[in-house]
Formats: C-alpha cells, sequence, structure tokens
C-alpha cells in the first residue's frame, strides 16, 4: 500500500497494526517489521511496537525479546522510558541476552547492548559483577560512577572525549531513566547506588 501510494489502504494498514499490537504481540510484530518491511509504515510500526516495549518492559522475559535484532533491542534499552524499578534489571537481562549472543559468534551484537546500561546508576554488588565483564571497559565504569554523583556537562564531555580518542565506546548517559524524573523516588534511585547490597536495593526502592 504504501509502495504504490494509496493512502486509504495504507491508513487501514496503521489502523489493523494497532489493533493488533499488544504486550504479547509487540516483540513479533516489530522483528517481522524490521526484516520484511521499508518506508513510512515500517517506520511507523516499528516505532509504536518499541514504544510498548519500553512501557511495558518489566513484564517480558529474555526468550520473549530474543526475536528482536540486537541493534533495535540496544536502542530499547537506551531509552529514558523503559519500565524498570531499577537498573540493575537492565544489567541482568544484557547478561543473559549477550551470554546468548556471544556463544553464537555475535560478539559485536552483545557490545551494543552492554552500551545501553547506565553504569553509574547499578548497586555497588553490580558494579563489581560488571567489572568481571571483558566486554565493558574499566574506565567506562569508574567515568560513569563519577559522573552519577557529579554529573555536569564539563565532566561529560571530557569523558566522550577521552573515549573517542581511545576507540571506547560513549557509555549510556548518567541522568535517571524517565520514570524518576520529577519524582521523589528520583533520590532513592540516586541514593541506592551506595547500596552495601542487594538487600539494601530492594530496601530502597520500596
Amino acid at each position: 500500500a504504501d509502495a504504490l501510494q494509496i493512502r486509504s489502504l495504507f491508513l487501514r494498514c496503521v489502523e489493523s497494526i494497532n489493533d493488533i499490537l499488544t504486550v504479547p504481540t509487540a516483540p513479533r510484530i516489530l522483528s517481522d517489521s524490521v526484516s520484511l518491511l521499508g518506508g513510512p509504515l515500517a517506520d511507523q510500526i516499528i516505532k509504536a511496537a518499541s514504544d510498548v516495549i519500553a512501557e511495558h518492559f518489566d513484564q517480558y522475559e529474555v526468550e520473549d525479546l530474543r526475536r528482536l535484532p540486537p541493534s533495535t533491542l540496544a536502542q530499547i534499552l537506551r531509552r529514558d522510558d523503559i519500565s524498570i524499578m531499577h537498573e540493575n534489571e537492565i544489567f541482568d537481562f544484557v547478561v543473559e541476552m549477550a551470554s546468548s549472543l556471544i556463544s553464537s559468534g555475535r560478539g559485536d551484537e552483545a557490545q551494543q547492548l552492554w552500551q545501553g546500561i547506565r553504569f553509574g546508576a547499578l548497586s555497588n554488588n553490580y558494579v563489581v559483577r560488571a567489572a568481571q565483564v571483558d566486554m565493558i571497559p574499566r574506565m567506562t565504569l569508574i567515568w560513569s560512577k563519577v559522573l552519577n554523583r557529579n554529573g555536569n556537562h564539563a565532566l561529560q564531555a571530557l569523558m566522550q572525549e577521552q573515549c573517542l580518542s581511545e576507540g571506547r565506546p560513549i557509555p549510556a548517559p548518567p541522568n535517571p531513566r524517565k520514570p524518576f524524573k520529577d519524582m521523589v523516588c528520583a533520590v532513592m534511585y540516586s541514593v541506592d547506588t551506595d547500596a552495601r547490597n542487594d538487600q539494601d536495593v530492594d530496601r530502597n526502592i520500596t
């Protein structure tokens, strides 16, 4: 319909997709749109499906999202509005997903997923775990923690300049995810990065 410029049929296609786009169907629709479609219609469907997945991310298991292209999944992981209670959840998700990609010889794609984590917002126990992952540069963890505590544009620009000069990926931004912005619990999001253990994290976010 899009290729033939048949506007009425194009709009009907969009309406039909909206009717079937739900939390369970969004991953399949997104995956098929990336691989099978093109043009404005595909862009609209991809955006709509990505919005659904981000809004309900905490309802998905890793297996539910395994069909997504890693580059598309990486974009979702970097979103401010992804639905999580703590950045640790993103880390756990990426650990499992990246392990699967690496085992199938797709290390470069796994690297894209690691770049979606806001390392400065991880609890201390998770930072220790992150330091044991070969794909995560140690300086990325250090810079992320510094920026999370003393975030300013000058420091962030300096970090990005150093990453580029050394050929390292630029870490995800240190700012809180959108669900925590303009809310009192944004303080919790920052405070619980100082938690001594995962029990402290659970207590701070409840």
